[in-house]
C-alpha cells in the first residue's frame, strides 16, 4: 500500500481535503503525510471553514500507522487544532507534527496540551511525537505558553520543538526550559 503521500501546494481548500481524506482510515498503510501550504482551514473563496479538518481528524485518528504529519501554513485555527489534538491523541504511532505558520493562538495550544499528555502514556519504543513545530503561531495569547508547558512537564518523547517567531519573553522561555529539563 501507499506509504508516503506529498500533497503540498496544491490549494485543496477545506473541500478538496475531503478526497484526500476519502483514501485513509482503518486500512491505511499511510507511514508519511505532507498537506504543507494547500489553505485547508479556508473554503475556495476563502472564508473560514473547519469542515475538512474534521473530515481529515476523523479519518486520520483511524490511521494507526501514520508517523509523520505535516500540516503547516493552511490557515488553522483553534477549532481546527481541537479537531487534530483530539485525533492525534489515539494515533501511538505519530512521531512528526509540523503545525507551523499557522492561525492558532494559545486556545489551541490548549488542545495540544491534553494531546501531548495522551502521548506521555505511551510505552512503546517507537510510539510518541518527538518532533513538534508550532513556529510562527501567535502561542503566546490566552496563556498558550503556560499550556504548552503543563503538557511538556509530562512529555518523555518530545525531543525537537521548534517555536521560533512565537513572540515569547524571557520568563516565558526559562519556565519552558525547566519543563523540557525531563525529557
Amino acid at each position: 500500500g501507499l506509504k508516503a503521500l506529498m500533497v503540498r501546494d496544491n490549494r485543496l481548500h477545506s473541500q478538496g481535503i475531503a478526497a484526500v481524506s476519502e483514501g485513509l482510515g482503518v486500512y491505511s498503510k499511510l507511514e508519511e503525510l505532507d498537506l504543507r501550504d494547500n489553505f485547508l482551514g479556508l473554503d475556495p473563496t476563502g472564508r473560514y471553514n473547519s469542515e475538512g479538518m474534521l473530515l481529515l481528524s476523523s479519518q486520520i485518528s483511524k490511521t494507526m500507522s501514520l508517523r509523520s504529519l505535516r500540516i503547516a501554513r493552511n490557515s488553522l485555527r483553534d477549532e481546527d487544532i481541537g479537531y487534530l489534538a483530539e485525533a492525534i491523541a489515539s494515533m501511538p504511532k505519530l512521531q512528526v507534527l509540523d503545525l507551523s505558520g499557522n492561525l492558532f493562538t494559545g486556545i489551541g495550544v490548549g488542545y495540544l496540551k491534553d494531546m501531548i499528555i495522551s502521548h506521555s502514556a505511551l510505552t512503546g519504543n517507537d510510539e510518541g511525537i518527538t518532533s513538534l513545530d508550532l513556529s510562527y503561531n501567535n502561542i503566546t495569547s490566552a496563556k498558550g505558553i503556560d499550556q504548552l508547558i503543563e503538557g511538556l512537564k509530562y512529555s518523555l518523547t518530545i525531543h525537537n520543538l521548534n517555536l521560533r517567531c512565537c513572540g515569547i519573553e524571557k520568563e516565558e522561555m526559562v519556565a519552558l526550559q525547566v519543563a523540557l529539563s525531563n525529557n
